[in-house]
């Protein structure tokens, strides 16, 4: 019998946790962390894919499952230099600098976990040394502004800091507050040897070269009389924003090297910390008086203050200290106790076509190729918009319709002829001469009365239309002109009361007529009747309920998932198979499903009463989109709608959202999976290297428990991310498993060899 274990970890790879909760139009990280405090800093994305968020706790690193707190312990010589930290910023070699209020700086080794503590950066007697920001520039030299002592640049070569002051005559120790009191540092777009700093006493020009600052006066020729500047931000390689305490925001031309006298909008007197989120929006933190939104096109203002802080309704302030951009994560606001996330996503399936009258109620969509545009069929008539979602325009009816004579829904068929079906008139045909829709009255051969019944209309792959009215099926052959007609035809042993009740008509792609109501699947084909399907059963290879009130067709699988609105269930079309069902086990959305459409991936999309919900039969991993993601309501009660084009329309109030499928699920990064704790028999496994750089291990036979701990680093959604597992060598656990929790606690395991294999997906698939 082996007398080792050996664990290899393989396979860690994500497929593209912590609460979040939705306040306004961010997400908040709040009491769920433990460690965020009463102010927060700067949230940095480093090349590993961590978040770190700095805090008057230490520093605080996210993994997408679980946070875990970085402070200083004088106990520990394994610690940081100081709790309140103010920055942090990666070097070349993949290091990181923290950056302390009062205590230096400490280094960390994100491959060994150790850091390396620098309480000063220059000998002197003053016991507080403040780091305020830490800057890469061009070359990637690695420099820190700092309190007092001017900015300092660390020699990788000499383990050391060169300091250099832009008031050399007075303090340069941080004695006297103010002089040489340094805040941010940007490098010069156009001279890779020049640095802008800003600092206590206004506006500096470093060059690297000459070693000398040359100061630009804002307000005063007098250095310690000018505007104490908090950050910089520069805009198009020229305008360089300046946010100050006490003086408001500024503009200086990097250029022309002047101050630009911009009437901006007064919105606070302090402006603490500025970021260019795009070419010409500035996100202000503006401490007691929140998070403004700056264009710097039309000269606006807008506050874009989170919400006050959810834990208690009663707070009145939610300061913001400082804006971080990030790689992957989008927009970060910090503030009293929260971190605000503000990211592209969640704004993906916004309401972007808007209806025109409240009665509107979208029943029908689809694309017209020979026009150029978009039709879609609602309660109080039919609209049209163009490729571009522009000029939407109601269409007229050259008939005077009934009140509540609403449209079911269109169909384009073989030679571009746009059809629609309406409660009172039936069957309606729209004259391109007269823009606008008449009744089909001798435009096929079929006696008005007939024409008047129809109810529902589809095209077939060939551009024939199947048509359903007054329980009789029809299929007009388009470029013939000849109309067949079929009664309902009830199965020999169907017992129940037989009239057709909620009908919905679909096409296969074998061009068979599907009618689903709530007597069963009625199906024909062109020459007629073929079978009524009803009979239920109590296995999963049975049809659960006779009511079937929508599906969709997957020609790929050769499947038709519908359902009863009670879950759902997949058949295959062709000998009409039960071949699976989802549930919420399974990790439906909801049992409540009220439209289901198939895009040209044939992935699926549902409209749930829990959200949008998506299925891709490559994955099989259900996921769900709701007002995290811009939806207005979480319950689609109105259905769900794709256009031959590939365009997903989903109704809101007041509108719908239209948009690509690739635009809701693709993602624009692929999040990192990472071992992020690793237990033997309860102790921290001690290694020269953290545990996520492990990819085997070799133990002694009585170390045989083992706690392993992992997360996927996707910013959008941490919370919705699926993990799974299995493990080659534990019968029973070596097919995918699910493990949401991201943990795995093996005890007691025997001597042998056991490979363990991790996935995860993110929302976006």
């Amino acid at each position: 019998m082996p007398s080792k274990l050996l664990f290899i970890l393989l396979n860690f790879f994500c497929l593209s946790v912590a609460a979040q909760q939705q306040i306004g139009n961010f997400m908040a990280y709040g009491a769920e962390t433990r460690f965020l405090s009463g102010m927060n800093y700067r949230v940095f994305q480093s090349r590993t894919g961590y978040l770190w968020i700095c805090s008057l706790n230490g520093i605080i690193r996210f993994d997408g499952r679980r946070y875990k707190n970085f402070f200083s312990d004088y106990l520990n010589p394994n610690s940081l230099t100081d709790n309140i930290v103010s920055d942090v910023a990666e070097d070349k070699n993949g290091k990181l600098w923290i950056a302390g209020f009062a205590k230096g700086v400490a280094c960390y080794d994100q491959r060994t976990g150790l850091f390396k503590k620098y309480p000063a950066l220059s000998k002197d007697n003053n016991p507080e040394y403040g780091v305020n920001k830490i800057y890469n520039d061009a070359q990637q030299n690695l420099w820190f502004a700092t309190a007092g002592r001017g900015i300092a640049k660390y020699d990788f070569a000499k383990d050391s800091f060169e300091l250099f002051y832009p008031e050399p005559r007075n303090a340069t120790d941080g004695s006297e507050r103010g002089f040489n009191f340094t805040t941010d540092i940007l490098q010069d777009p156009f001279n890779p040897d020049e640095l802008w700093v800003s600092g206590f006493h206004g506006l500096y020009l470093f060059n690297k070269k000459k070693k000398t600052f040359d100061r630009f006066a804002c307000v005063s020729d007098v250095a310690s009389s000018d505007i104490l500047i908090n950050d910089m931000e520069l805009q198009q390689d020229r305008l360089l924003w300046l946010g100050t305490w006490g003086a408001g925001m500024k503009c200086f031309d990097i250029i022309q090297k002047k101050f630009i006298p911009k009437k901006i909008p007064s919105f606070s007197a302090i402006v603490y910390d500025m970021k260019l989120v795009n070419d010409s929006t500035l996100y202000i933190a503006c401490l007691s008086k929140g998070l403004m939104q700056y264009n710097t096109r039309n000269n606006t203002i807008t506050n874009i203050t989170p919400v006050n802080n959810a834990t208690h309704v009663n707070s009145q302030r939610t300061d913001i200290q400082r804006v971080s951009i990030t790689p992957a994560a989008g927009v970060f606001a910090s503030g009293q106790s929260y971190i605000y996330q503000q990211h592209p996503f969640y704004q993906r399936l916004n309401k972007n076509v808007a209806y025109t009258s409240a009665a509107t109620y979208l029943t029908d969509i689809v694309w017209d190729p020979a026009r150029k545009k978009y039709w879609y069929s609602s309660h109080d008539g039919i609209y049209s918009f163009d490729e571009h979602m522009q000029k939407v325009e109601k269409t007229l009816l050259l008939y005077a319709p009934v009140e509540g004579d609403l449209v079911f829904n269109m169909a384009i068929d073989a030679k571009s002829q746009l059809w629609a079906s309406t409660r009172t008139t039936g069957l309606v045909k729209y004259n391109t001469s007269l823009q606008g829709f008449q009744p089909a009255s001798g435009a096929v051969p079929l006696h008005d009365s007939l024409l008047a019944s129809i109810r529902k209309i589809q095209a077939d792959k060939a551009g024939n239309l199947w048509m359903y009215g007054r329980e009789r099926i029809y299929y007009y052959e388009i470029k013939q002109n000849k109309i067949t007609g079929f009664p309902i035809y009830w199965d020999k042993d169907y017992t129940r009361q037989r009239n057709i009740k909620g009908a919905e008509l679909k096409v296969s792609p074998n061009g068979e007529a599907w009618l689903l109501s709530q007597q069963g699947i009625f199906i024909y084909n062109k020459n007629g009747f073929v079978q009524q399907l009803y009979k239920t059963g109590t296995t999963r290879h049975d049809l659960a309920n006779q009511i079937v009130l929508t599906g969709a067709f997957v020609e790929k699988y050769k499947a038709f998932w519908f359902t009863s609105g009670d879950g759902l269930q997949v058949m295959n079309y062709e000998d009409h198979r039960i071949l699976a069902d989802h549930t919420i086990a399974d990790g439906l959305p909801s049992m409540i499903i009220r439209g289901i459409v198939v895009d040209s991936l044939s992935r699926l999309w549902l409209a749930t009463s829990a959200g949008l919900g998506y299925f891709d039969p490559t994955k099989k991993i259900w996921q769900t989109f709701n007002r995290f993601d811009g939806l207005e309501t979480d319950f689609l009660d109105d259905g769900i709608f794709i256009t031959k084009n590939n365009m997903l329309a989903i109704p809101q109030p007041g509108g719908f959202s239209f948009y690509k499928p690739g635009a809701i699920i693709n993602a624009t990064d692929t999040g990192y999976l990472r071992i992020t704790t690793l237990l033997i028999n309860n102790q921290p496994y001690a290694d020269s290297i953290l545990p996520e750089f492990i990819k085997q291990l070799e133990l002694p036979y009585d170390q045989n428990n083992i706690v392993i701990e992992y997360a996927a680093m996707d910013w959008v959604y941490p919370a919705k991310t699926k993990y799974r597992y299995l493990i080659e060598g534990i019968p029973g656990q070596d097919t995918w498993m699910p493990n949401d929790e991201a943990r795995l606690n093996f005890a007691g395991l025997q001597p042998g060899k056991y490979v363990l294999h991790v996935r995860a997906m993110n929302n976006s698939g």
